[in-house]
């Protein structure tokens, strides 16, 4: 095989491990970094590389170097949501809720029709205590995918810290019917229904998210 078409298959190989979500996260990184320091690379796939380096860091806990990455990959790409995203989430993390609010807004109005925008802001929200600005987002996320169950479990968990238990339950219901593996969405119903009296009701769920997830919490 030529030398050039060698470089060129051990290039691809590299791209394609950077971004397989199964790739151990030193491999992506090792992966990740063979492409961005390949001269010629295009900007597009550098910004790609960057950001999965970047998730594999996160996924090291190494956070420091994962913001550096979503940073670069910003820099390369700037009408390109992923990195904002992935900023944003790391953001959360950090409970830096400021910075993430304005990169899950710029996600929005880069993607409009994306609904986990939405729910990321929404996170944000309910995370600092503000439920009401929290279901306006999720509830965005459904008009944008009204097949969307994280955006339904989280509002849900919203009617529920305030207090509204069966628009609460209804939102789990519509999680479990879209996910049925959907083991927060049981607990959260099991949370709501409890509340009401419906014990029996309450136990079943409870049951059934455990079943599902053996290291659920009661």
């Amino acid at each position: 095989m030529p030398i050039a078409a060698q470089a060129q298959r051990s290039t691809d190989t590299n791209f394609a491990e950077c971004q397989h979500t199964d790739t151990p996260p030193k491999a992506t990184i090792a992966a990740c970094t063979a492409v961005i320091e390949r001269r010629g690379e295009s900007a597009e796939r550098k910004a790609i590389a960057y950001g999965s380096r970047g998730t594999a860091y996160r996924d090291l806990n190494d956070m420091d170097s994962a913001i550096k990455d979503y940073e670069a990959a910003i820099r390369l790409s700037p009408q390109s949501a992923t990195g904002y995203l992935l900023r944003g989430n790391l953001e959360r993390a950090k409970r830096e809720y400021a910075q993430a609010i304005e990169d899950y807004t710029r996600v929005i109005k880069l993607l409009p029709n994306f609904a986990g925008g939405y729910l990321g802001r929404g996170n944000i929200h309910y995370d600092q205590g503000d439920y009401d600005g929290a279901i306006v987002d999720y509830t965005a996320a459904i008009r944008v995918d009204p097949r969307y169950d994280p955006a339904y479990a989280s509002r849900g968990n919203a009617y529920l810290v305030k207090g509204d238990h069966r628009r609460a339950i209804a939102d789990y219901n519509a999680a479990i019917r879209i996910n049925p593996q959907h083991f927060f969405a049981y607990k959260g119903r099991a949370d709501a229904k409890r509340a009401i009296g419906d014990i029996a009701g309450a136990d079943a769920d409870l049951a059934m998210a455990k079943k599902i997830n053996p290291n659920i919490g009661d």
